[in-house]
């Protein structure tokens, strides 16, 4: 995961947010009054099913879920680095969608959210 090409990767700031913890993972959660901003993603030239990596400072990972098209993914408060891997586990350039807030309707609502 340290080899992830930047020029496919889309780049975003940290949301500054009102919890934070490094011991608890569930304050990520919008119900819980975690982080409520989310980018939406989309692969580009790809067709077939994928999978959504984050980088981050401290912390990376990919999603085991596979995705067949956009995916709501939600911002923290570290900057991060999305990208793509297909199912051949090469890195594919992504795309921004849009933004939004969990909690306000918009065009993005019924987009799977990770």
């Amino acid at each position: 995961m340290d080899a992830i090409n930047p020029i496919d990767a889309l780049y975003f700031p940290g949301v500054p947010s009102r919890f934070h913890s490094q011991r608890n993972p569930l304050f990520h959660i919008p119900i819980l009054g975690g982080w409520r901003e989310y980018v939406v993603l989309e692969p580009t030239n790809h067709s077939g099913s994928w999978h959504v990596g984050w980088k981050s400072f401290r912390s990376g990972g990919i999603s085991r879920i596979p995705l067949l098209g956009p995916v709501r993914t939600l911002l923290g408060p570290r900057d991060v680095y999305f990208f793509g891997i297909n199912e051949e586990g090469e890195q594919i350039p992504l795309r921004l969608l849009g933004k939004g807030t969990i909690g306000k309707s918009g065009p993005f609502a019924k987009i799977p959210l990770l």
